[in-house]
């Protein structure tokens, strides 16, 4: 099997600029036909550069098999004394995280 070249920086860059510079024509038709959503207006949010060293351990990690998910499901508890704000976002966060490191996809 003959490897392919992977595109270098700079190449890389090019295609996401022409990625980008297409994407408003793109976006709509993009999210309603994969995800059926329909789109009235988009508002654009700034975009930066997230530099983060984060460890996690979750209080609660297992996986289920049923019927449904007979290749398993990953359940993911944490329990927490009070409520906070900002706990959906650890729990994003967190779900990111421990799917990249077991690669589950549920």
């Amino acid at each position: 099997m003959k490897k392919q070249k992977r595109p270098s920086k700079i190449e890389a860059n090019k295609f996401d600029k022409i990625f980008k510079e297409n994407l408003d024509d793109l976006l709509p038709v993009i999210l309603r036909r994969i995800l059926g959503l329909k789109v009235d207006n988009l508002e654009y949010l700034p975009i930066s550069k997230v530099q983060t060293t984060i460890e996690r351990e979750p209080d609660f990690l297992c996986k289920v098999f049923n019927e449904k998910y007979r290749q398993g499901a990953v359940i993911h508890i944490e329990f927490e004394s009070s409520w906070r704000s900002e706990i959906p976002y650890q729990m994003h966060e967190k779900h990111g995280i421990f799917y990249r490191k077991s690669g589950q996809t549920h």
